[in-house]
């Protein structure tokens, strides 16, 4: 683990052992060591709250939960592994916003992590028809094809993402 604040570099080998050498116990307790703990406790515990401030808002806001917030809790409801609640979320989603490149490309990802490659590639082609140069899409869903075996269109995604990041670095 490398955390780091502002110049401070600070590794976890820092910390040492019990009778670590005295220049890695100064480390440990530096002001610059200190800090960086500080904001990585701080973004650790922004990552857990923002998506229940979110929708903690638009719950005492008497309307509907937005469909951000909808999407951040799925993305919450992913990460804690609950993908069966993330795609529910993202179908409301995709519901309220049909449109959505995002909510379609994260209920594929879902899919996928449960292993239904093909609900994961319906999903990633509907993000790609919303939205043509969204790279993650491309890259996931090569990554289908080629969990099924599919190298022809695995390499045909590869090839499409190599050229988006090519316009990129041109751009």
């Amino acid at each position: 683990m490398r955390v780091a604040a502002r110049s401070y570099i600070v590794s976890s080998e820092a910390l040492g052992r019990p009778g670590a050498t005295p220049v890695e116990r100064r480390d440990r307790f530096s002001l610059g060591y200190q800090v960086a703990l500080a904001a990585e406790a701080i973004r650790d515990l922004a990552k857990l709250l923002t998506p229940a401030i979110m929708i903690g808002v638009a719950l005492l806001s008497g309307c509907s939960i937005r469909p951000q917030a909808r999407l951040l809790r799925g993305v919450t409801r992913a990460d804690r592994g609950d993908y069966h609640g993330a795609i529910a979320d993202y179908d409301l989603v995709l519901r309220q916003q049909p449109a959505n490149a995002e909510a379609a490309y994260l209920r594929g990802a879902a899919h996928d992590r449960l292993g239904d490659r093909a609900a994961a590639i319906a999903d990633y082609d509907l993000a790609l028809r919303l939205k043509a140069d969204l790279l993650p899409a491309y890259v996931a869903r090569a990554a289908a094809h080629a969990a099924l075996n599919d190298s022809v269109a695995a390499a045909a995604d590869y090839e499409a993402v190599r050229r988006l990041m090519i316009d990129d670095q041109v751009h």
